[in-house]
């Protein structure tokens, strides 16, 4: 995410200014997912370079996809819980009185 904050601020930095964005930023509307593959932030986001103009829509998108990245995993998890716990009482717990009611309780081998 430093790398996003960056390019958002970017006009912060002396040296780089519209017309030098593109010495420095040389990335295009793809992002590497956690299983390292190429993602589109936007169709045919491969062939749309980040440009100054451009550069705050890139970190929009950039943040939206990081921040659902593992979306479809948290609902398996969240639905899971929710056989055992209803979902609205979660708040009302610690971690660790979530994991006894989930895994039981610990016994030495």
């Amino acid at each position: 995410m430093e790398f996003l904050e960056k390019v958002a601020n970017i006009e912060e930095e002396a040296h780089i200014n519209p017309d030098t964005f593109h010495e420095y930023i040389l990335n295009n509307f793809t992002i590497l997912s956690s299983d390292n593959k190429e993602v589109e932030l936007k169709e045919d986001g491969v062939n749309i370079p980040v440009t100054w103009e451009n550069r705050k829509e890139f970190v929009r998108l950039a943040e939206k996809y990081r921040l659902n990245e593992f979306k479809t995993q948290v609902d398996a998890i969240r639905r899971g819980l929710a056989t055992i716990v209803p979902i609205q009482l979660l708040p009302l717990f610690t971690a660790q009185e979530l994991e006894l009611m989930v895994c039981g309780k610990r016994t030495r081998a």
